[in-house]
């Protein structure tokens, strides 16, 4: 019982949503601890034993417990970008963190535990607070969400990131819980079967990732960037972030009274509408490479400032004539500016326009932001502003019933809800630097905000005189000229980087293939030095590609074109099938290399003549 509370406390921070429906299912009484036991392994550590018929399963080492972790952890190759493991089996955490101590940042770890009671039983005898709020990791629990397993991994997990997928079970735990093991396993073979068959899509978007960036580097020149703004905007001004949920309808008349006295942002999708009700607004923000232009085509929005990615779509960008500002969400960029010592704030990656928008308010200081049109529900049968019913996402990401903004129920898509657990985390991290006002009016209740109609937060916060444009006028570019001219030499130094990683693709595929030959041919001592040496090859080739600036851009096409790495976690016990299939994987992804240039080249041809 002595780690429950901070247990519990983390969760109420972190994940109030599970945190608030384990309370309710613990108070209730029926959850059974009788068929668990806590051991004292030799080292002072703790491991559980579970009686299960007749038999006793120990889930731990008596020697201990994290050294047999760790050993067990190491025959997983987690050093791969877009890694993301699935883990059956949380039990007292000791797998998961010995994972979770290998993992980058950037990674994904969906936990999924099939008893609540072994759940809650850990939380009374071990510290999970570590794991608990860890950002990597999603929890997914039997009774509380064990059914929203498949729809979060859909909507997380892509097919890019699949060639890097773990899967992996808590040892005995499949054995303990067999039945559940065996349904797990075949959600996963699910996911998989619809993210391949989506393939052809992810494709097209990476496909467009390339081309937008190349064509949205001319850009550069007289833009500036997120970080630069960073408390230029006081304390006393609110930044309204205007989606395009079914309630902005209500209230959308009422944001003419904020005019000139808050940071109106308007996602892209909203602003038609805003242009109808002839609302003001300051910025708009954009975000999607393959975003509708048809919500941007009125030329009434061409000249104001956008808040865009350098991989959002080149045509909405070259229509609009506005003043530029990138997002920090890119690593090419990153790297870019890095060079000529200007800090690019790194941005969490959000999953929409508008969780964009959040982390922008966030980044660049806002004190209170207020949310409207953020209905992530559907208003009877509409599921955006302007009486528009889309439903054409609602059998891949199903349809949940949620508690709305008023204490009623109201009906999500899964990508919504995910949206919601979004914007929950995220708020609960600012909470004490930031006052959230969810003004929206209708929709999904989110956690952490405090629930105001917009005419009554724009009396209350909106009293200062601000003018966005202004605040540009003020501002040069990021670049000088004399910067830039060197600037340029980077971005046309991206064609050798080109050709470069062409011909070191087609080194790496030679010293593959005789790889190859001398694994068939007799073991000899000669033999092995040649074989070390062919090996370096590779590895020195592979390296050199990811140091390239321009491998940033093309990375994910890349591994899209990588399909026999689905299989790169299911190597044998030979060692020399492991090798010749790590020899056909290094082939392949330097065959992957050249395909892309060949993709990419006569498109960065083409936009380095406007830079």
């Amino acid at each position: 019982m002595e780690y429950l509370e901070k247990n519990l406390e983390k969760l109420r921070k972190y994940r109030k949503y599970f945190y608030e429906k384990l309370i309710d299912i613990m108070q209730k009484g029926d959850l059974k601890y009788d068929r668990f036991n806590i051991l004292t392994t030799r080292d002072g550590d703790k491991t559980i034993e579970i009686a299960v018929g007749n038999e006793r399963h120990r889930l731990n080492s008596l020697y201990s417990p994290k050294k047999e972790a760790e050993r067990w952890a190491d025959k997983y190759k987690f050093n791969n970008i877009n890694t993301s493991v699935v883990m059956f089996g949380i039990a007292n955490g000791v797998f998961a963190r010995a994972i979770l101590d290998k993992l980058k940042k950037d990674a994904v770890f969906f936990l999924v535990e099939p008893d609540l009671s072994l759940f809650v039983y850990c939380l009374k005898n071990f510290d999970m607070r570590d794991i608990i709020s860890d950002a990597r990791v999603h929890f997914f629990v039997d009774t509380i969400n064990y059914e929203d397993i498949y729809f979060s991994f859909l909507n997380t997990i892509t097919e890019v990131m699949l060639p890097n997928q773990i899967v992996c079970t808590y040892p005995e735990m499949d054995r303990i819980y067999g039945d559940k093991a065996q349904n797990f396993m075949e959600i996963i073979k699910n996911c998989y079967s619809v993210q391949v068959s989506l393939g052809i899509d992810f494709n097209n978007v990476y496909e467009k990732t390339i081309y937008n960036t190349f064509k949205n580097l001319h850009f550069i020149k007289e833009s500036n960037y997120l970080t630069e703004f960073i408390g230029k905007i006081s304390d006393d001004v609110p930044i309204i972030i205007v989606s395009a949920g079914p309630s902005l309808d209500k209230n959308i008349d009422d944001l003419k009274k904020a005019e000139k006295k808050a940071f109106i942002v308007a996602t892209d999708t909203a602003v038609k509408i805003l242009i109808a009700h002839d609302v003001p607004y300051d910025v708009i923000i954009t975000k999607d490479v393959k975003k509708s232009s048809i919500h941007l085509k009125d030329e009434r929005c061409h000249d104001h400032p956008m808040i865009a990615d350098i991989c959002s779509k080149n045509s909405i960008l070259e229509e609009n004539k506005g003043h530029k500002i990138w997002n920090n969400t890119s690593n090419f960029m990153c790297r870019l500016y890095a060079k000529y010592g200007l800090k690019y704030t790194s941005c969490m990656l959000g999953m929409s326009v508008a969780t964009d928008a959040f982390t922008m308010a966030e980044l660049i200081g806002a004190k209170r932001i207020i949310l409207i049109g953020q209905d992530l529900a559907y208003a009877g049968e509409y599921s955006h502003a302007g009486s528009v019913a889309n439903h054409s996402y609602d059998n891949i990401n199903g349809i949940y019933e949620i508690e709305g903004i008023y204490g009623d129920k109201v009906k999500a898509r899964g990508d919504w809800v995910d949206m919601i657990h979004w914007f929950e985390a995220e708020i609960a991290k600012v909470r004490d630097d930031i006052d959230v006002i969810d003004a929206t009016e209708g929709g999904a209740k989110i956690q952490g905000t405090r629930i105001m109609k917009l005419s009554e937060a724009i009396e209350l916060y909106c009293k200062k005189k601000f003018d966005f444009q202004e605040v540009l006028n003020q501002m040069q570019p990021t670049f000088s000229e004399d910067m830039y001219e060197k600037l340029r030499e980077d971005l046309y130094n991206m064609k050798k980087e080109l050709s470069d990683i062409y011909s070191c693709s087609e080194e790496g595929i030679k010293a593959a293939d005789d790889m190859l030959l001398l694994l068939d041919g007799q073991e000899t001592q000669q033999a092995d030095i040649k074989l070390g040496e062919k090996a370096e090859i590779v590895k020195k080739n592979m390296k050199f590609i990811e140091e390239q600036l321009v491998y940033e851009i093309i990375n994910d096409y890349m591994e899209t074109k990588i399909k026999s790495a689905l299989k790169i976690n299911m190597l044998g016990d030979d060692r020399t099938e492991n090798a010749k299939f790590s020899c056909e994987l290094s082939k392949e992804a330097f065959n992957a290399a050249i395909e892309t240039v060949d993709y990419a080249m006569p498109i960065l041809q083409e936009a380095l003549e406007s830079i």
